[in-house]
């Protein structure tokens, strides 16, 4: 196939730019030797058989490293005979020293590249560790406690011990009123009161000037602003409160060890 004298392929020099490139053939022609000579009809199979040839180290390309044959004009140059496969060559002491030499040497770029791999996992582990710690409630319990975790109903008890009370209150006989009045107002809304509820200003003004003529309906507006925040959604309030959003702006100042490890 390569002695173009007695019908191979025909091996030429051609001129390239500003030089020459020596000992070539072209797809076209290996792709019509092996029609000619194997008497094969469809160049589809003598693509692939050429392919094949290439695949297996006795011809490869000389302007890329693709192994596919082309049937065009892609130079290809036959490998030099001590070189093929087929010769099945025991490996010597040298071949197995530039071997180790190489995979070294490898293993050294990519130690200096990326850092010693085990030292960079330790590293990564700490720092996420370091900086989620606080955010973990098994680890960091929440204060107060969540809720969602503790199954506490501390807060939202005291909404509705109010609300409650403010029913009872209407309930009430006229001349225990006033009595009970005072005690919902110690309790719930009097500075200091130790059960004291989520009111807005305008709410709390206006209940405080109820309290002097105390009623059945003091409390009025005062229970309805709370039955709102009870019906309404808790815990998307949560997400809007400045305590959530502080959470989150501390949750993204990632130190520059921890973008590193992450990314």
């Amino acid at each position: 196939m390569q002695d173009d004298k007695t019908g191979g392929v025909p091996i030429r020099t051609v001129k390239s730019f500003l030089s020459k490139i020596p000992s070539v053939v072209t797809g076209t022609d290996i792709v019509q030797w092996l029609m000619k000579n194997l008497s094969i009809e469809d160049p589809v199979e003598a693509i692939h058989l050429g392919s094949l040839i290439a695949a297996q180290g006795y011809i490869f390309p000389i302007s890329d490293h693709v192994l596919t044959m082309k049937d065009d004009s892609t130079f290809y140059r036959f490998q030099a005979p001590y070189f093929w496969p087929s010769n099945c060559w025991e490996p010597e002491n040298t071949d197995y020293g530039l071997i180790g030499k190489r995979i070294r040497q490898k293993g050294k770029f990519w130690i200096v590249k990326n850092g010693p791999f085990g030292m960079s996992t330790g590293q990564c582990l700490i720092a996420y560790t370091e900086q989620y710690v606080e955010y973990d409630p098994f680890i960091t319990p929440a204060e107060p406690s969540n809720p969602w975790i503790s199954d506490d109903i501390t807060l939202w008890d005291i909404e509705m011990r109010f609300w409650l009370a403010v029913q009872d209150l209407k309930k009430q006989p006229l001349q225990d009123v006033a009595k009970r009045v005072e005690e919902i107002w110690q309790e719930f809304l009097a500075p200091g009161a130790p059960s004291a509820i989520n009111l807005d200003s305008h709410s709390y003004e206006i209940t405080s000037q109820n309290v002097k003529d105390g009623g059945r309906y003091t409390f009025e507006d005062a229970q309805e602003h709370i039955y709102k925040l009870m019906k309404s959604d808790s815990y998307a309030r949560f997400l809007r409160s400045n305590a959530y959003q502080d959470l989150l702006l501390a949750k993204k100042k990632v130190s520059w060890e921890g973008q590193a490890c992450l990314s």
